[in-house]
């Protein structure tokens, strides 16, 4: 029986071959072992590589040869390239950008900070580029007090021209995404899968995101949510930006590892300064300083920081902060 998706599809240029992108992209997800980036920025065509006998492997990677023939043939056990190809499809047919690690969009701020950078991005919405980027994340279960500050915050730098990033979870992140809708302002979502909006509850949320910004993710957006997706999420919102600010996070695991990534990544971190009668949020104030981030009280201090920014190295953070 034929695949009328795949008859009908006319490829170009821009989206042929994104399949083996794609595929090569989950398999990082999935195994983390093989890494070809800098051959990929020097131009070596993926379908060329993933078509290469051991001899011509050879020629290219040397001594490297056989590990990464040993994980070419694991893709190729693992692979249904037609059933990507028709993934594909869908996605673009759907108005899904698919975003290759070499093309101009893909953001060069997430490149220079993740040494593993996802192969690929899905976005979908208006915005195009990932230019000043400002991430804004914290606690599900916050207090009216962080909520309210974190949606000020977001409103005061979103008409500064900044776009807000978060994660689209309840509590600290909406109000983030809604305080820059408030002001007509750019925000970007980032999520675990680029089709299923996780939490529904912000299903109508994502629409309007789309319309002022976009949704953005990695990996396949049609195999089960996993513990690996919410880390790449988590890498990608503070490897997107220019600083991350936390805002209250009262025993919030997840925010304590957006934290501990961004450190690693080298971004700057900032965190709200709780009030005294907080004893929840100021535990994990305190926790955030031992880490490596910056207090702040004000707004004008993030701005401060922005017009003039000071290359932060990467941080050894606290061993007890490990992936999920």
């Amino acid at each position: 029986m034929k695949n009328t998706k795949l008859e009908y599809w006319s490829e170009d240029e821009k989206t042929k071959n994104l399949e083996y992108w794609m595929a090569l992209n989950d398999y990082e997800i999935e195994e983390g072992k093989l890494d070809i980036r800098q051959l990929l920025d020097e131009g070596l065509d993926i379908k060329d590589f993933f078509e290469s006998d051991y001899i011509n492997l050879k020629k290219e990677f040397g001594d490297k040869v056989d590990y990464i023939w040993r994980d070419l043939k694991k893709i190729g056990s693992k692979v249904n390239l037609e059933a990507y190809k028709e993934n594909k499809i869908d996605l673009l047919q759907n108005d899904v950008r698919i975003i290759k690690y070499t093309d101009r969009l893909y953001s060069k701020s997430l490149k220079n900070s993740e040494r593993l950078s996802p192969l690929v991005l899905y976005q979908k919405g208006t915005l195009l580029e990932l230019q000043n980027c400002v991430a804004i994340i914290g606690a599900r279960d916050s207090s009216h007090y962080g909520r309210q500050k974190a949606r000020e915050l977001s409103q005061y730098l979103a008409e500064k021209g900044y776009i807000i990033v978060a994660g689209l979870a309840l509590g600290i992140d909406t109000e983030a995404h809604c305080g820059a809708l408030d002001v007509n302002g750019t925000t970007v979502a980032v999520i675990p899968n680029i089709k299923e909006i996780t939490p529904q509850s912000n299903r109508r949320l994502a629409e309007d995101i789309m319309k002022h910004g976009a949704l953005l993710s990695s990996g396949s957006p049609f195999s089960k949510l996993s513990k690996d997706k919410w880390v790449k999420r988590n890498k990608i919102i503070s490897g997107i930006s220019r600083c991350l600010i936390a805002i209250e996070s009262p025993e919030s695991r997840g925010t304590h590892h957006q934290v501990n990534f961004a450190l690693k990544q080298g971004i700057k971190v900032f965190v709200l300064e709780p009030r005294k009668s907080d004893k929840l949020a100021c535990s994990s104030f305190k926790r955030f300083l031992e880490m490596g981030a910056t207090p702040f009280t004000v707004e004008s201090e993030i701005l401060d920081y922005l017009k003039n920014p000071i290359k932060v190295p990467p941080k050894q953070v606290l061993n007890d902060f490990v992936p999920y």
